[in-house]
């Protein structure tokens, strides 16, 4: 009984880690990605970054951003228990600042299709119909996204085209920023002190 008992565990403690064993991390991600679908208009991805089917799990793909970022990808959506499939992925935008857009059209073998769904950012999720873009301000650390096609009123199969622009915006970092007003105000100090002798 003990050994049936130690092996229930033992599945049981393999079935929570896999999930976690199938994470992939893509480290030094700019210029042009390929997720899944993507049109054949859409510009060649940079060398590696060709990067498959990102599933249903935000936290299984993760992409560790450099630079501009422009991704594409795609998904199908059929309206059966086996086939309910969407986009989401995580970006580590490490402590740089980004802008990014989200732009879709529903769309099957190059033709304009009905589409509807919803699109969130750390949880916060906008509905989306068969066409638009977003736009979020901004964004630095680690961001998730999602593109549910499931949500709405789903037709008997959807399928949506999307381009995700991320633009690195490139303050003057805080901490050197208080450095240089620091180093103004002795300056400023100092040539006062300087005109009152």
């Amino acid at each position: 009984m003990n050994h049936s008992r130690l092996a229930s565990l033992a599945t049981c403690a393999a079935l929570l880690i896999a999930p976690m064993a199938q994470a992939v991390t893509y480290s030094n991600i700019s210029g042009v990605v390929h997720e899944n679908l993507v049109p054949s208009s859409a510009p060649d991805a940079a060398p590696g970054q060709v990067l498959g089917d990102w599933g249903t799990d935000p936290n299984r793909v993760t992409l560790e951003i450099v630079g501009d970022t422009t991704i594409y990808g795609g998904l199908v959506h059929a309206n059966t228990a086996r086939n309910q499939y969407l986009d989401a992925w995580t970006m580590d935008f490490g402590t740089d600042i980004y802008d990014v857009s989200f732009s879709w059209i529903g769309s099957t073998g190059g033709r304009y299709t009905p589409f509807d769904g919803s699109f969130a950012v750390n949880g916060a999720s906008t509905d989306v119909g068969s066409q638009g873009m977003l736009t979020y301000a901004d964004l630095t650390g680690r961001v998730t996204f999602i593109f549910n096609p499931i949500h709405g009123q789903s037709a008997p199969r959807e399928q949506a085209r999307w381009i995700l622009e991320a633009r690195q915006i490139s303050p003057v970092p805080l901490p050197a920023g208080g450095l240089l007003l620091a180093g103004a105000l002795g300056a400023a100090a100092l040539a006062r002190r300087k005109h009152r002798t």
